[in-house]
């Protein structure tokens, strides 16, 4: 999971954990609120499965489910500065997003036996909620690159006939979604000299 804060509230992350701060001057008694309809009603929060510190003025959120997406959140303190007053005063409010990290949907481990000279078409790779792929370590073999897609990315191009010696080429594509999450996935190629330039394609 990943949590995610508006441009007016902070908000730090962490896996399957994040946290609200807020701050008001002078306050007395701190109280955690949400909105599920969009900033329309908000409720007081009570410690339990998915919360703690809902009266601190650091609010954690635990293993958010994903019907937790777009809930805000804001402070509400009563303040010292308001002692006479029955007031109460609020942050600004923070809207949560929960997503999952991109899930790989190809296999590690061999890509395929190619020889030099040989023209791969389309080897597909995939990976749920990716929005983007990159080779992150490692290299492809000369000749072929990585098109990267929204959910999925080709290999394509011609291998070098300047490869004259059986070589195994290792690399690491990482995935990345819209929230930056990521996720890696080890691969290989195989280059042979005669090969007959089989592969996997996933």
């Amino acid at each position: 999971m990943n949590y995610f804060q508006d441009t007016n509230s902070e908000l730090y992350a962490e896996p399957d954990s994040g946290w609200f701060s807020g701050f008001i001057p002078n306050s007395a008694v701190h109280q955690w609120q949400v909105s599920v309809d969009g900033g329309n009603n908000w409720q007081d929060l009570s410690d339990g499965a998915n919360y703690s510190g809902v009266n601190n003025d650091t609010l954690r959120i635990i293993s958010a489910p994903a019907d937790f997406d777009q809930y805000e959140y804001r402070l509400k303190a009563y303040t010292n500065t308001y002692a006479c007053s029955s007031g109460d005063v609020y942050s600004k409010s923070a809207l949560l997003t929960v997503s999952d990290a991109p899930a790989w949907q190809t296999a590690a481990g061999s890509l395929g036996e190619f020889g030099p000279g040989a023209t791969i078409s389309t080897i597909t790779i995939t990976a749920t909620n990716a929005t983007s792929f990159a080779v992150q370590s490692g290299s492809l073999p000369t000749g072929l690159s990585l098109n990267t897609g929204s959910g999925s990315a080709t290999i394509t191009g011609t291998v070098s006939s300047g490869i004259t010696s059986d070589t195994l080429f290792s690399f690491t594509v990482r995935a990345t979604d819209a929230e930056a999450q990521t996720a890696d996935r080890a691969f290989t190629i195989q280059v042979t000299v005669g090969a007959n330039n089989s592969g996997q394609f996933n």
